[in-house]
């Protein structure tokens, strides 16, 4: 069909995946999610638009003022940027299906695996999870719940300043990325599920019972058992439970790909925020530290791929 030679690489990849998990979603009779999944990451990437358009407009209007060339046409790259989002959107709506339903198709947990993994490399055989309890004090709680919440302006502030610099080509790059690390991410949800140690291991973070993030858990907890007991029911909007790898590392860490390329004096920001994202995820009890490392390779692969998928073809940049 013609349609389908006209999509850039990572739409059929998006459409692929959207396909595969709602035939398995068919298969084993359980309803594949769309309307309100739609509606919520709408929603989120339009907030993700409105962050980092105006930089971009506002460079491009000051470079016509001045008579200086614009670095592609207007409304094209306008188009272009919406077009990479709605790529997203698609692999989000099936990766939020998939995430829902993990102990449904793959019911053994990983987490005594990741949590004794932990031991053993970071705190030489001891208890790591006793270890970080020992940190867990209001004050450190309420600056880390803001380092955790936020963690997505990470990847969108080197993204506006992509946009601003050099256009929707690293942008389109960048998105593509994302939605290769969510569908990897993914497949290793599936493969190896797990939820992380203060969803397991409940009691050892009590100290953080008066925290958002340890309401949110428990919210999700339940929405988790509410599944598994009723498979019928709808995936619910940026919940799910899974572990391995850390996607939220893996989100933030490509902010560094894009500032490597873009503008590195960024990195003196990104690096260390990045960190302070991996020890609040930590901190909370959202995920083990072995979490990290297939997340890094993620960003890393996800960067990697996308560079091969968009910029060995620029033409399929047109719109």
């Amino acid at each position: 069909m013609k349609w389908i030679s006209r999509l850039w690489p990572e739409e059929r990849i998006a459409l692929l995946f959207f396909a595969g998990v709602a035939a398995l979603f068919a298969t084993r009779l359980y309803p594949f999610t769309l309307g309100p999944l739609v509606v919520s990451y709408f929603q989120f990437l339009l907030a993700i638009t409105v962050f980092v358009l105006p930089p971009w407009m506002i460079v491009a209007l000051v470079r016509r003022l001045r008579g200086r060339p614009l670095s592609g046409a207007f409304l094209g790259e306008l188009l272009t940027f919406l077009r990479a989002l709605a790529s997203l959107l698609v692999v989000l709506i099936a990766y939020t299906n998939l995430k829902c339903r993990l102990l449904l198709l793959h019911p053994r947990l990983f987490d005594q695996i990741f949590g004794r993994l932990d031991d053993l490399l970071h705190m030489g055989g001891g208890d790591f999870v006793a270890w970080v309890a020992h940190f867990h004090a209001p004050s450190r709680s309420a600056a880390l719940q803001l380092v955790y919440y936020y963690a997505w302006a990470a990847l969108a502030i080197p993204l506006a300043v992509a946009m601003a610099r050099g256009g929707v080509a690293v942008v389109r790059r960048t998105l593509a990325a994302l939605a290769l690390c969510y569908i990897a991410g993914g497949f290793l949800y599936l493969a190896f599920p797990s939820l992380g140690p203060a969803l397991v291991e409940r009691a050892r973070y009590a100290a953080l019972a008066d925290t958002h993030i340890f309401g949110l858990q428990q919210s999700m907890l339940q929405a988790l058992r509410f599944i598994v007991q009723n498979p019928q029911a709808p995936a619910v909007p940026f919940f799910g439970l899974a572990a391995f790898p850390s996607l939220h590392l893996a989100t933030s860490a490509l902010g560094l790909f894009v500032a490597w390329r873009t503008f590195r004096p960024l990195l003196l920001l990104l690096v260390p925020w990045n960190l302070a994202i991996a020890a609040s995820a930590v901190y909370f009890g959202w995920h083990y530290v072995v979490d990290f490392y297939p997340a890094l390779l993620l960003a890393w692969g996800g960067w990697w791929a996308a560079g091969r998928l968009v910029e060995s073809r620029p033409e399929a940049g047109a719109t």
